[in-house]
């Protein structure tokens, strides 16, 4: 019984196959190798090129067709057929192939349980019984195949998860040798390690990005947090030079926030600035950027044309947001109507981002001494029980 018995290593950066030097190509001693060990050398620089393949692949499904490509240059599989699954059910890559689903389905029946586990000695990726193969009979001639000797599959899975695979058709004039399902087995347990490598590359690429995200985003409203903000300014200061647009920061306060976390309790609060955010959001275009920089302070950033009178429009963007923010707000168990919030509006005129929220801070302290100096009781909400 012959078995392929290779190892993959690196080598100046190239991966290339361990092989004795006893057992390979020509020899001053001993001539051409023969027929049979021609062939062995052929499968294992197949194997050892399906090895690269796998290990450099960015993506399935072009590996899982590349991969059936150069078993069809090895000749002993009539009809080689790689597929995808899809919610399931298995899907020829091919679209020639695309009568063949049932055929494949019925081959992945037939090997049941042993796809949950990997291929090995112990479970070959070959069905060769009289039964199986009677069964299909039908079906594989339709593949190609009017007598098939062995039915072949490769799978590329994670451990609980068939993604995809190859079925490979022999006909009944192929003999298949003990090499050849090594062969696929090698090919299969391949393609599952790339599967496996995606999969968890997926994984962690996902953690990534959602740690970014919350790294960007207010844990609370969901908004664009200190950090996000800045990193958003810096672009739309950029934009803002190259088309001479001008750009608006709103610095708003949340007058008597205080008062409702100390009538109400920090949970009617957090309701409150969670239900102030999405207001906000609703209330301004989807270019605008409405961002939490803590506690009560939120800031709203527009741009508008180079053009526009900023008077008129610093006017407009404080009446809008204030329309939004004044009102009554349900916290649950609790409701408020709340007066209003102290907003400064500043036109940014080319200094720094730290500068220009320093300016809207500024503007906005000057609105709230006004709103005091208008109403004795600092524009306080009233809070009702529901």
């Amino acid at each position: 019984m012959v078995t392929i018995t290779s190892a993959l290593a690196l080598k100046h950066g190239a991966l290339r196959m361990k092989l004795p030097d006893e057992t390979m190509g020509e020899s001053a001693d001993t001539g051409p190798a023969s027929p049979p060990m021609q062939e062995l050398t052929r499968q294992i620089q197949t194997l050892a090129e399906i090895g690269e393949l796998c290990m450099e692949a960015r993506s399935l499904l072009p590996a899982v067709a590349q991969t059936a490509d150069q078993l069809r240059r090895m000749g002993t599989w009539r009809t080689i057929i790689p597929f995808q699954m899809i919610e399931g059910c298995p899907h020829a890559l091919d679209p020639a192939n695309r009568d063949h689903h049932e055929l494949i389905q019925h081959v992945l029946h037939a090997f049941g349980e042993a796809l949950s586990r990997r291929h090995d000695e112990h479970n070959q990726p070959v069905l060769s019984d009289e039964e199986t193969l009677a069964e299909v009979a039908a079906l594989t001639e339709a593949a190609g195949v009017e007598h098939t000797r062995a039915i072949g599959l490769l799978t590329a899975s994670t451990i609980n998860d068939l993604q995809a695979g190859i079925l490979l058709l022999a006909d009944i004039a192929t003999e298949i040798e003990a090499r050849d399902v090594s062969l696929l087995v090698n090919c299969s347990n391949y393609l599952s390690m790339l599967t496996d490598r995606l999969y968890h590359q997926g994984r962690l690429e996902d953690s990534n990005r959602e740690l970014s995200i919350l790294a960007s985003r207010d844990n609370l409203t969901g908004l664009p947090n200190r950090r996000s903000l800045m990193e958003s300014l810096e672009q739309m200061m950029s934009a803002a030079e190259d088309s001479r647009g001008q750009i608006l920061l709103a610095f708003i306060d949340l007058d008597g926030f205080k008062r409702i976390n100390d009538q109400h309790g920090h949970e009617a609060g957090d309701m409150f600035l969670i239900s102030i955010a999405r207001r906000l959001q609703q209330a301004l275009r989807e270019d605008d950027l409405v961002a939490r920089l803590g506690g009560d302070e939120f800031v709203v950033v527009t741009t508008a044309g180079g053009n526009r009178n900023s008077k008129d429009i610093i006017r407009h963007l404080g009446n809008r947001i204030d329309q939004a923010i004044v009102g009554h707000h349900d916290l649950g168990s609790v409701s408020i109507d709340y007066p209003g919030a102290s907003i400064g509006v500043v036109t940014w005129r080319g200094e720094s981002i730290n500068e220009l929220i320093r300016k809207g801070d500024q503007a906005m302290y000057q609105i709230k001494q006004r709103r005091r100096g208008q109403d004795g009781s600092g524009n306080q909400p009233l809070g009702n029980k529901s």
